[in-house]
This record gives C-alpha cells, sequence and structure tokens, in this order.
C-alpha cells in the first residue's frame, strides 16, 4: 500500500515537472522569437539612423555653400 501511494506520488510529480519543462522551453521559445524580431528592429532603426545622418550632413554641406 505504501509502495503504491508512493508510486503514484512519483508519477504525479514526474507529469508535473514533464510540464514545467514543457512550459519553460516554450517560453524560452517564444524569448529567441522575440529576440530575434527585437534584433531585426534594430538593425533597421540603425540603418534609418545612418541615412538620416547622411542626409543631415548634405543639408549642412549645402547650407555652407550657401552662406
Amino acid at each position: 500500500m505504501i509502495y503504491r501511494n508512493l508510486d503514484e506520488k512519483y508519477a504525479q510529480l514526474e507529469r508535473q515537472v514533464q510540464n514545467i519543462v514543457r512550459e519553460a522551453n516554450q517560453e524560452i521559445q517564444n524569448l529567441r522569437e522575440k529576440l530575434a524580431g527585437l534584433t531585426k528592429e534594430q538593425e533597421i532603426e540603425k540603418r534609418r539612423n545612418h541615412e538620416l545622418a547622411e542626409q543631415y550632413a548634405e543639408k549642412g554641406r549645402q547650407f555652407q555653400k550657401l552662406q
């Protein structure tokens, strides 16, 4: 009887651990996907920032020519 109760408890705990691991793995995957998206957005913003800096520098050069 005690062995049976322990066996049932062990099986229940094992299922709980498997669920926790599955949920943790899913959360890790979600975070990896989010990180990949944010990294892509960051690269886009860096390029945009570089383009704007170039445009600003060009406007400055044009303004200097006018003076």
